[in-house]
């Protein structure tokens, strides 16, 4: 059987090799967590939590492989990001 797409190791995997999931997959998570620190910010919170906190899940969520993916990413989905 043959699938459209599939997960392995977080990367999300297109049969044409286009990221366009991948990339809206990242992004969604990443706005998540930047949800969150805008949460986190507006209690006041001093910068260097928010740093600690920005790189230990946003800044990881969009780094995740991207030497694998981002080379061949639209500029659409270089944009999204």
């Amino acid at each position: 059987m043959i699938v459209k797409s599939t997960k392995f190791l977080g990367v999300h995997l297109a049969e044409n090799f286009i990221w366009s999931l991948n990339t809206s997959s990242i992004s969604k998570k990443a706005q998540q967590c930047l949800d969150f620190l805008w949460k986190l910010r507006k209690v006041l919170l001093p910068p260097p939590i928010l740093t600690v906190f920005y790189r230990g899940t946003s800044e990881s969520i969009l780094s995740n492989c991207i030497t694998a993916w981002f080379g061949n990413c639209t500029v659409s989905d270089r944009k999204t990001l």
